[in-house]
């Protein structure tokens, strides 16, 4: 990518090569080309996206947040429109202290201390946040591995979403995520046993032809909770691809 830049000129060659170096954990030298790009083309989304992301990896949660900002001004339905929780978490980060990492500070929800979600959002909305919940899920677990206080809530809420809007019991295999990035809450296993044992109570009453109520979503996300397990099995296909799709806006 780096020679097909220098023979060709072409900005999205050497756009290409920092991402590359980014996906390998070269953040450094990612930076330092995105930074040089951005004085030869200023403006462009990809740039200011993917330098918020190398500045966090870094540690540098202050200038990702400005980085980040920037790529909205740019491009503000960009990944799903889900930038908006990109800054709640760096603002969490920003702010350095656990009050911070909940679902009342990053998603302005709250899902209730219940054995069932509770939700005051319309079905479209629970849609827009289970979306943006996925996106961001999505980049993360592709640079952050267990165990990680962040992606532990934002996958509890993740859980708590899928059980409000799809079949209940899939947000167990969500909620086991949660679990395996560090979520303590004893609620976590109180809703996991609670859907598990929806999911047998279910399958006894087909079995004996009878009818078991079981809430479900006016459309079945079945696929998206397959999309959701397979990202944890291969986090960087599935980063590279959303990240060019989402990416191209800018050329």
């Amino acid at each position: 990518m780096d020679s097909l830049w220098k023979v060709t000129n072409d900005i999205d060659y050497y756009s290409d090569y920092a991402l590359i170096l980014l996906l390998q954990g070269k953040y450094e030298e990612s930076k330092n080309i995105y930074l040089e790009i951005e004085k030869i083309k200023p403006g462009r989304y990809e740039t200011a996206s993917n330098l918020g992301t190398i500045y966090e990896l870094l540690g540098d949660n202050k200038k990702a947040l400005k980085w980040i900002k920037k790529a909205i001004a740019i491009y503000p339905e960009s990944h799903m429109d889900s930038e908006w929780l990109h800054v709640k978490i760096l603002e969490a980060k920003i702010k350095g202290s656990d009050q911070f990492i909940t679902s009342d500070f990053l998603l302005n929800q709250n899902f209730g201390r219940g054995t069932i979600p509770t939700r005051n959002l319309t079905q479209s909305q629970l849609l827009h946040l289970k979306n943006a919940l996925f996106f961001q899920l999505n980049e993360r677990v592709t640079f952050v591995k267990p165990k990680d206080k962040i992606v532990a809530q934002l996958l509890f809420d993740m859980g708590n979403v899928l059980a409000l809007s799809s079949t209940p019991y899939e947000a167990t295999v969500v909620y086991q995520q949660a679990k395996t990035y560090g979520y303590t809450d004893p609620l976590l296993e109180v809703r996991m046993n609670y859907f598990k044992q929806l999911k047998v109570d279910t399958a006894v009453a087909l079995q004996s032809n009878k009818v078991l109520h079981v809430p479900v979503a006016e459309t079945n996300h079945t696929l998206l909770v397959i999309v959701c397990i397979s990202l944890f099995l291969f986090p960087v296909v599935s980063f590279l691809a959303l990240k060019r799709m989402m990416n191209r806006k800018d050329s």
